[in-house]
């Protein structure tokens, strides 16, 4: 029997078993244990519950040594108190983070919408978006709804959550506006820095704000102790 070719001499029926073979490759969805990254340490893990083979688990020792540094989502897991997070301190963190240029970051971690980390990551180039938590959160943390695997950024943004629900920060991150919390708490009395202490050692200050992900989001600035007297 004959068969067709192109004009390179291939059979043509081939060519056509090659484009849906290509059709059907690209057509697969993406391997979430590749958009997600769980950043942890091993001197003292603390895993959130999420379900099997969603992530990738690395710790933050050796996340130097691994390839490649990319993640549409980096969880930061481990307890969290100013100025260190998940055991190491806050600029190391944020580089690790930074490192896997996610476009969602999520401190699964106490005290993690603190500016020490905030600042941190803004000043190593992210312009990811942020969930994190403005007081102690019961371990193992958060809970992660459906959307926060299948959905789109934004869905994912509101699919962590506080059980019981409470606000959180959900934010873009952005120096001026970060610049203006350090601002707003420059000008504030030992009276009124008093009555907004979240945290007494070391020394948290809360200040509303407010997003469009989170009406109720709060941000904590870490003061020294001369700060009140």
């Amino acid at each position: 029997m004959a068969v067709s070719k192109n004009n390179k001499g291939y059979p043509l029926r081939y060519l056509g078993v090659l484009g849906c073979l290509l059709f059907v490759a690209c057509s697969q969805p993406a391997d979430p244990s590749k958009e997600i990254v769980v950043l942890y340490t091993r001197e003292d893990p603390i895993i959130p519950d999420l379900p099997a083979d969603c992530c990738r688990y690395i710790d933050l020792e050796d996340y130097q040594q691994v390839s490649p540094k990319s993640a549409k989502t980096v969880i930061l897991a481990g307890h969290g108190q100013a100025p260190e997070y998940a055991g190491h301190d806050y600029a190391y963190v944020a580089k690790a983070i930074a490192a896997f240029a996610p476009e969602l970051i999520v401190m699964n971690s106490c005290y993690g919408a603190t500016t020490d980390i905030l600042g941190a990551l803004i000043a190593n180039k992210s312009e990811a978006y942020i969930v994190a938590p403005p007081f102690p959160i019961y371990q193992p943390g958060f809970t992660y709804e459906p959307a926060f695997f299948t959905g789109t950024l934004q869905q994912k943004l509101q699919a962590v959550q506080t059980e019981p629900k409470y606000p959180l920060l959900r934010w873009k991150l952005n120096q001026t506006e970060l610049q203006a919390v350090d601002q707003r708490v420059n000008k504030m009395s030992v009276k009124e820095l008093s009555k907004r202490l979240r945290r007494v050692a070391p020394a948290l200050v809360r200040v509303d704000f407010p997003t469009a992900f989170d009406a109720g989001g709060e941000i904590l600035v870490p003061l020294p102790p001369e700060r009140f007297k």
